[in-house]
């Protein structure tokens, strides 16, 4: 869950908006055991319910600050791993 705190200036009035938003990330992972747990191979999705992130005016073009979300929409990805 995130909290976003947004300040309007109108007319005088400062008025406080708080905007809530939930994202949700699925993960499955495997550890064959042929190799001793040593390989994992991982599959997931970001943002499964394709909730928009609040948008930032200081962000420049994209509307959004790269450095506390994901691209927007859903995101698959497919990771493999291997620890010697």
């Amino acid at each position: 869950m995130k909290t976003v705190l947004k300040l309007r200036h109108s007319a005088g009035i400062v008025v406080l908006i708080i905007c809530l938003v939930a994202f949700t990330d699925l993960r499955f992972s495997y550890n064959p055991d042929f190799l001793s747990d040593a390989l994992t191979l991982s599959f997931g999705f970001n943002n499964v319910f394709d909730e928009d992130p609040s948008v930032c005016d200081a962000c420049g073009v994209i509307g959004m600050s790269p450095v506390s979300h994901d691209l927007p929409g859903p995101i698959g990805y497919l990771r493999v791993t291997y620890e010697l």
